[in-house]
């Protein structure tokens, strides 16, 4: 009962919560926490083997954070790319995307875009400037001078 009663603890914690009459939706949403809960376990079994400091380990609601930040970004499709909403003269902040998505090959274009002043490159340790934006991540990233774009996106 050790491994049961150690699950629904965790599922417990960051419930899934849908008000629905089906049956089906809840047990989705259970199995949703199931599926998270384990791999969450799994990934801290991982980390001690790796002997991985404590406090580089994820927390079980932000590993379900990036989990969930993974799938939104997982595929962009040609529709929504070309009914993108015309952006404000001044942008917020964009931060760099999960690990999963930057390195996961699909879906990552360059796109020219015409703005009067460069943005400053996004790849760590590199002062440069550019007007090419990936069209996943929405960062600018180098592709005159060096190739920035390429290094960022791979390993």
């Amino acid at each position: 009962m050790g491994g049961v009663d150690m699950m629904d603890r965790l599922i417990s914690y960051y419930r899934i919560s849908t008000r629905t009459k089906k049956w089906t939706m809840r047990v989705f949403a259970h199995f949703l926490n199931m599926a998270t809960c384990n791999a969450w376990i799994m990934y801290i079994r991982h980390c001690k083997q790796c002997e991985n400091p404590l406090k580089n380990r994820l927390h079980l609601i932000d590993f379900k954070l990036a989990i969930a930040e993974s799938l939104i970004k997982a595929e962009v499709s040609e529709e929504a790319v070309q009914e993108r909403p015309q952006r404000r003269k001044y942008q917020h902040f964009v931060p760099l995307p999960v690990n999963d998505v930057r390195y996961d090959r699909t879906g990552h274009f360059p796109e020219h875009v015409k703005r009067e002043n460069q943005m400053k490159c996004r790849l760590p340790g590199f002062p440069g400037k550019s007007r090419v934006r990936c069209i996943k991540c929405d960062l600018y990233l180098c592709l005159q001078n060096r190739n920035c774009f390429f290094e960022f996106h791979n390993k």
